[in-house]
């Protein structure tokens, strides 16, 4: 019987074999699906144990920039600043150093360290400059508050196609705009902010 068996096998049609290229038609078609591609395996299907997962190809290279980390100020006094930005304008202080201080919790944070003394200030114009932005919940009260304090401001409100916007001026004269975005929905627009509180 095991002569008759083996005579049946050898009589059986074998399977052709793959035409040349083949393994490479098969990488184009996982690079054209996203760069991974799960083979099926000899036993237990496509994803069973067996499977062998094919790792998707290396980034191109380039800066590949995660997030906006933080905005730096050079400022002339760290203290003052350090006294308007949080005392003032209420950023929590994240990280302090001697020469470096980071406000804020989440999202790009605002540092400040000191300026040079003898490099000229520059980057102060609301046209080609650097305004700093935050939203607020009521840009009125906020300026209002502001105003109380002592502090300039650079332009009163003005509405906007998005909402109602402020500038105020920093101890360096950095520009500081307060924007209360004008949703649909009059609670979305004020829920969770007070004042000028930062987002």
């Amino acid at each position: 019987m095991l002569a008759a068996w083996l005579d049946e096998r050898a009589a059986r049609p074998r399977r052709p074999a793959p035409p040349p290229g083949y393994a490479a038609g098969l990488a184009g078609e996982a690079l054209r699906r996203g760069g991974r591609r799960i083979r099926p395996a000899a036993r237990g299907g496509a994803g069973g144990p067996m499977a062998r997962v094919l790792t998707p190809p290396p980034p191109p290279p380039g800066v590949q920039i995660k997030r906006v980390g933080n905005v730096i100020l050079a400022v002339k006094d760290l203290d003052r600043s350090l006294s308007f930005y949080h005392d003032v304008i209420g950023l929590p202080i994240k990280n302090q150093r001697r020469t470096w201080i980071d406000l804020g919790t989440t999202g790009a944070l605002l540092s400040l360290h000191p300026a040079s003394l003898t490099a000229e200030h520059m980057g102060s114009s609301i046209d080609n400059g650097i305004t700093i932005g935050f939203i607020v919940g009521d840009v009125k009260s906020a300026v209002e508050e502001l105003k109380s304090k002592g502090v300039k401001i650079y332009r009163d409100i003005v509405k906007r196609e998005a909402g109602r916007n402020a500038i105020a001026v920093d101890p360096d004269g950095y520009l500081v705009s307060l924007f209360e975005p004008d949703f649909t929905d009059k609670a979305e627009q004020t829920g969770g902010y007070h004042g000028y509180t930062p987002a």
